[in-house]
């Protein structure tokens, strides 16, 4: 299944390296650099998966998934984070996200996650 994906994270190499890997699987994958690039790029385009890196400058993870609940609702929200901790997990997934996983992130791990959120939001969308 083909799916647009964004990738927000503040490091370079690690948001580089998910767009390029995820890529390879047929997907549609952009990456942003920070919260605010990615809540302006949703005025153009609403993609099917956010991966969203938790500690980032300016705006956290969590104040972008606020956000993203209203604007890109139909969106499935991964965070990533290598500051985890389970008050931050259960703050994520409260504020709706699908998923939270710790970095560095296991490529094969992150592949079958994205997948299994992807057919999750295609059952939802047959409801």
């Amino acid at each position: 299944m083909q799916a647009s994906i964004f990738v927000t994270d503040d490091e370079s190499a690690v948001r580089k390296a998910i767009v390029k890997r995820l890529s390879r699987r047929q997907h549609q994958v952009r990456g942003f650099q920070s919260g605010d690039e990615l809540l302006a790029a949703l005025e153009q385009d609403q993609p099917d998966l956010i991966l969203l890196d938790l500690k980032m400058p300016g705006m956290s993870g969590i104040e972008v998934l606020k956000q993203l609940r209203a604007k890109a609702r139909d969106a499935v929200i991964i965070i990533l984070t290598a500051y985890g901790t389970v008050e931050s997990a259960v703050e994520a997934m409260k504020s709706g996200a699908y998923n939270y996983l710790s970095k560095p992130v296991d490529i094969a791990h992150l592949r079958a996650v994205v997948g299994k959120a992807l057919e999750f939001q295609a059952l939802a969308a047959e409801k």
